[in-house]
């Protein structure tokens, strides 16, 4: 979503969404608006934890690790996951919060208005085992991310994943704003499933779209600042993933009543994502950009 759409789009849709919230005082920087941003997520999900402080918090204490566990196997219509989870042992722990860490220092370095975009919409990382996947989001804690990260992951798989589970939070947030989906029953019927960008399976509509929003992260992430990775781990490499999203863009495009079930928004996500892969080539002409810092 930063790269499709635009740092300043989405952060006009967390200011809309938080701005009820800021009681008397106005949002007038990033700090305000993030404490009116904790007061909107308390509302809308008054179960999930929130940090003590308007921080990024790298969560270590057992005892919230297993709650926050709980609320990622809690069944939405917007989930994607799909995972048995344990907190695994404190030396374990310990050194993949570490890890973490000092990817995400890595991240700041490597894009500063990324990095900005993400310590406003995510609030808490933690760490937990799975041998199902490495990490994820779910709309029952929107601003939570989850790592499992793998010991064969490089650089910029750390960082690819942060695009990763930034998009789905921003999407989440993007999806209470404007609603993308006409009639969710509908969505969940096997009759209206098309094939994702990414695992290339057949699968819900909300799972295509948040699968085709991701795919093109990582794409346009990879031609403009990111570079190809040396080896692909978490994703596939971008002889493999621009084919995929293009098939699976085309798919959904044709497929007669899935497309009625989508809004006007999701259209216009949809017709983005088009216009940005279209000039997109294999190998990438890698276009190295300085992003610069933004502020309200």
């Amino acid at each position: 979503m930063f790269h499709l759409i635009g740092f300043e789009q989405n952060l006009e849709t967390l200011i809309l969404l938080a701005k009820p919230y800021a009681g008397h005082k106005n949002i007038y920087d990033l700090n305000s608006l993030k404490k009116a941003y904790f007061r909107f997520l308390k509302k809308i999900q008054p179960n999930v934890p929130l940090p003590q402080k308007s921080t990024l918090e790298f969560v270590s204490n057992p005892e919230l690790i297993a709650k926050l566990i709980k609320l990622f196997m809690v069944d939405t219509e917007l989930n994607d996951i799909e995972n048995i989870m344990n907190s695994g042992n404190a030396s374990y722990a310990k050194k993949a919060l570490n890890n973490i860490q000092q990817s995400y220092q890595r991240l700041l370095e490597r894009n500063p208005s990324f990095g900005s975009l993400f310590n406003l919409v995510v609030n808490m990382i933690f760490c937990a085992q799975s041998k199902m996947a490495g990490g994820g989001t779910t709309s029952a804690a929107i601003g939570v991310i989850w790592s499992d990260h793998r010991p064969h992951w490089q650089n910029q798989d750390f960082i690819e994943f942060f695009i990763h589970e930034t998009s789905h939070t921003l999407l989440f947030l993007d999806e209470y704003r404007y609603q993308h989906y006409r009639d969710l029953k509908q969505v969940a019927k096997p009759e209206n499933y098309t094939p994702s960008a990414i695992l290339q399976k057949n699968r819900p509509l909300d799972k295509v779209l948040h699968s085709l929003i991701v795919a093109t992260e990582i794409l346009l992430a990879r031609s403009t600042w990111l570079g190809e990775p040396s080896t692909c781990q978490l994703h596939p490499p971008t002889s493999i993933l621009l084919p995929q999203t293009r098939n699976a863009l085309s798919s959904l495009q044709n497929a007669s009543l899935p497309n009625k079930l989508l809004t006007e928004r999701a259209h216009y996500l949809l017709e983005t994502i088009q216009q940005k892969i279209a000039p997109l080539e294999h190998p990438l002409q890698t276009t190295i950009e300085g992003p610069q810092q933004r502020a309200l």
